[in-house]
């Protein structure tokens, strides 16, 4: 999510607590419980799209890159071999096949690596019993044959990946447009009650505001039992951006952190505590909004 969708996300949530705590009042209210309901699925929903845009293509890249390296190093292997016994035979046509080198391999680009590999192998089990002094096996052939398998399975894993994160951002868009546009009738229906629940109409309009920095305090939070609400006390809170983790909080006997400083940006939020399973989630920080990191957490 970006600054945008996060807060309006932060209100959502703090809205669906307020009517959960206010049912009697908002059942009264012609139309509210219907949004209400509606504002839970799409938060809902927003949680599970949100969840599935924190692939990290980076670390898909760097997957595929490691198993391009160990396939050229088991076919710089297997060619060395190859070029030893075409040394010995003096098969000039067969020398220049073998001749790939690592750096070789590395000007390639996918599909002429590709190319390259099955040539290869092709060769090596043409001349396999010719071979067989040189310690190439069926053995050794297969070995390469699934490194090189390996490779291919991941060759188009980043891009795909990020095509999916373009469909999922677009979903998100589709359905904080919807809940603006709830949260809008929301107003229209508060406003009309306000007569009659003046307070509840208080409480709504300090839930519907932005919470804003309070001198240098950039975010704060808590970590709750998702089944009991009783605080998590030592739960470790991750902050990791852009790759790297920049800061760690350990939630104290309320089961709450506070951080006065924290750089502009998004932030995967990852909570572990013993006992419980870990929840990773997305924040966004800005030079002026208050960011609140809520996380509950479920036993194992």
């Amino acid at each position: 999510m970006n600054n945008k969708q996060n807060s309006i996300y932060t209100t959502g949530k703090r809205l669906k607590d307020l009517y959960e705590q206010n049912k009697t009042v908002v059942d009264d209210i012609p139309g509210l419980s219907i949004l209400q309901t509606e504002l839970t699925g799409d938060l809902s929903l927003i949680e599970t799209v949100n969840d599935k845009t924190q692939t990290d293509t980076t670390l898909l890249t760097a997957r595929k890159a490691a198993l391009r390296s160990e396939a050229v190093a088991r076919l710089v292997d297997l060619n060395n071999k190859m070029l030893a016994f075409a040394t010995m035979k003096g098969d000039t046509l067969m020398m220049q096949q073998c001749g790939m080198t690592v750096s070789s391999y590395q000007k390639l680009n996918d599909n002429e690596f590709m190319t390259v590999c099955r040539a290869t192998i092709k060769m090596a089990n043409t001349h396999l019993t010719d071979l067989e002094g040189y310690k190439v096996t069926t053995e050794l052939i297969a070995a390469v044959q699934a490194g090189v398998d390996a490779f291919a399975a991941e060759i188009n894993k980043p891009s795909e990946v990020r095509n999916e994160m373009k469909q999922y951002n677009a979903q998100l868009a589709e359905l904080f447009s919807k809940v603006l546009m709830n949260l809008d009738r929301m107003d229209i229906m508060v406003e009309a009650a306000r007569n009659e629940y003046p307070a509840f109409y208080t409480l709504y309009q300090n839930t519907r505001e932005v919470n804003y920095r309070h001198g240098s305090l950039a975010a704060q939070g808590c970590i709750l039992d998702a089944k009991t609400g009783e605080p998590v006390v030592g739960a470790k809170v991750s902050f990791v951006l852009e790759g790297t983790e920049v800061l760690i909080k350990i939630s104290g006997e309320s089961g709450c952190f506070k951080i006065k400083s924290m750089e502009e940006g998004s932030y995967l939020v990852t909570v572990t505590k013993t006992g419980y399973k870990p929840k990773t989630i997305t924040i966004y920080v800005t030079d002026t909004e208050l960011v609140n990191v809520d996380v509950s957490l479920e036993r194992l």
